[in-house]
């Protein structure tokens, strides 16, 4: 008798567990991915009109917050439904300073370092390019910002 009354506590108790491990999963943690952002962030130029672009794929509705008085870029959209949306940083004001300047944006646990270049800028992709040991012609495109 005491082993099943044992085994029946044991029972309730690791039901009574997984039920409010569930209850929590659903809440704060609203279930979505991140796609096409770099380890340091979005960069963009100084330039009015510089964009970046990345990816949320979300089960549920989520929404992205910046500080208010961050006006020198926009978030579009800023917030979305269940599904694939893409999302994009838009500099909306020029970088007058010959330093860089950065701010955070956060959609659910991920906050996402956006970052203007400063003023004449030499902006490098993080890709790495692979020349033959043969030798082969690479391009480089630079632009003056």
């Amino acid at each position: 008798m005491k082993k099943s009354l044992l085994l029946l506590v044991t029972i309730l108790f690791v039901f009574a567990s997984c039920s409010e491990k569930d209850k929590e999963m659903e809440g704060d943690n609203t279930p979505l991915t991140i796609y096409n952002v770099p380890d340091g962030g979005m960069v963009l130029s100084s330039d009015v009109g510089s964009s970046a672009s990345f990816i949320i794929t979300s089960s549920q509705s989520w929404s992205i917050s910046k500080k208010d008085g961050d006006s020198w870029f926009s978030v579009y959209p800023m917030s979305g439904e269940a599904g694939t949306t893409t999302v994009t940083i838009t500099i909306d004001e020029a970088n007058p300073h010959y330093d860089d300047r950065s701010s955070n944006i956060t959609v659910g646990n991920y906050t996402i370092t956006i970052t203007q270049k400063k003023l004449n800028a030499l902006i490098l992709s993080p890709y790495k390019q692979q020349v033959a040991s043969e030798g082969e012609i690479l391009e480089i495109t630079m632009m003056h910002i």
